[in-house]
């Protein structure tokens, strides 16, 4: 180090090395390898990228150890951890941060509320809307781990829906919201009965964009008092009065068709201009009993050909054939005349809709319901064109099926792994009834 010092100062007073300084291997070999320099003090240890004056030989060698000298404070200040000077701890924003550091709210760029939840006080929400419960920390741990895996393992597909933000901001596991609401109207304790009530009574608030599932979940109580949703959040107020009612209801997290999840009616029929048309069946007259006579002259006898009776029952068939053939033309080139343009998200839009299981209230074939109509489909309707999920208040089923040609070949054994991946592991009903047969 003093060596390189000593050059330096040659080379400021511009004074040139001696054939004794040239020929000294140790300034010589400083020139070359400049870079490799490691200059160490105790405890420290500084190398040659960390110290880029040391290549300015304009420096004189106080200013060089000025720099040493600093630079060494520094690094024992960061070592011994020292705390921060007078100065720092009368900062008032510091002060202030320190003592509040729980009303720091930070938000993802891109998640808002929509324009509707400005006119809901979110304040009167009750406190387990506002924060999570131990358990419910615990869900949402365990969401989190299969979403990693999930993730993981299917990079392609759609990310699940499993635990969106509440109107309060607060994440919560989307079966946590679900709840079995009974109603004290008898009027409303039937599927349909309710699912009009639903569709009725509340407008949609389609998703932006419709190929991504919502950040947030509003509770079915906010949705009842705003009157509007998604069909996230009315899919999950018609689950909850259905499990109310008694029924095995799910929420189904999928896609479909255009039309249904715009709420796009303008091509069926209106439903109050079909009314129960009224067949009168003729009942013939019975014939008037005469007096019995024992001697009646019978009437005479028709003489007609077969063949010309076979012959014309023939040209009358063809005849109705034609019709019906022309009447078929004509309705194709309507529904072609008024088939809507090609979608290009088509089969990319997501949708919720409910599934009603059969088993409960004596329902023998399971079936869909639209949130949005009240309507019921069955489960191999063309307009639903596939499902990623689906739950209750119990648990969380992700769809391990192919749905390629849409939900006509899906089974819905949620008791199968091979079919359904399920975020919380229970207990089938097979091993409760050997664990009972055991006791």
């Amino acid at each position: 180090m003093e060596t390189l010092l000593e050059s330096e100062e040659k080379e400021e007073e511009g004074r040139d090395m001696g054939p004794e300084d040239i020929n000294n291997p140790e300034p010589v070999e400083l020139e070359k390898t400049p870079d490799n320099i490691n200059i160490t003090s105790p405890g420290v240890t500084l190398d040659a990228p960390r110290l880029p004056w040391i290549h300015n030989a304009s420096r004189s060698r106080a200013e060089v150890l000025q720099l040493m000298e600093t630079l060494l404070e520094s690094e024992e200040k960061e070592e011994e951890g020292k705390d921060m000077g007078p100065e720092d701890i009368n900062n008032p924003e510091l002060v202030e941060l320190e003592k509040t550091p729980d009303n720091i709210n930070i938000t993802s760029p891109g998640v808002t509320l929509p324009s509707w939840m400005e006119q809901i006080n979110v304040s009167e929400c009750p406190a387990s809307y506002q924060l999570n419960s131990p358990p419910e920390k615990k869900l949402l741990d365990i969401a989190d781990n299969f979403i990693s895996q999930y993730s993981y393992i299917f990079p392609n597909r759609k990310p699940l829906f499993l635990c969106p933000l509440n109107e309060c901001g607060v994440k919560k596991f989307v079966s946590t919201t679900l709840r079995r609401t009974p109603l004290p109207h008898s009027d409303l304790y039937q599927w349909d009965t309710l699912a009009s009530f639903v569709a009725d009574h509340l407008v949609l608030q389609a998703l932006d964009p419709p190929t991504e599932p919502p950040h947030y979940l509003f509770s079915p109580t906010l949705v009842l008092r705003a009157q509007r949703g998604t069909c996230f959040d009315i899919s999950t107020l018609l689950c909850s009065l259905l499990l109310g009612a008694g029924y095995d209801a799910y929420c189904v997290s999928g896609y479909a068709v255009r039309e249904m999840c715009l709420l796009d009616r303008s091509r069926q029929e209106c439903p109050l201009l079909v009314t129960e048309e009224e067949v009168k069946v003729e009942t013939p007259l019975a014939e008037e009993k005469g007096p019995v006579r024992r001697y009646a002259v019978k009437p005479p006898r028709e003489l007609r050909s077969n063949f010309e009776r076979r012959q014309q029952e023939q040209k009358e068939e063809e005849a109705r054939e034609e019709l019906r053939r022309s009447q078929q033309e004509t309705q194709r080139l309507q529904e072609e005349s008024e088939r809507p343009p090609a979608d290009p998200l088509q089969g990319q839009r997501l949708h919720c809709w409910v599934l009603v299981l059969a088993g409960n209230r004596e329902i023998l074939e399971p079936f869909f319901v639209d949130p949005l109509t009240g309507r019921s489909f069955p489960t191999t309707d063309e307009s639903f064109q596939g499902i990623e999920s689906l739950w209750n208040p119990h648990n969380y089923w992700a769809n391990m099926q192919d749905c390629r040609s849409g939900c006509s070949d899906m089974e819905y054994d949620l008791g199968n792994s091979t079919m359904w991946e399920t975020v919380l592991l229970t207990k089938t009903e097979e091993e409760v009834e050997e664990e009972l047969e055991e006791e």
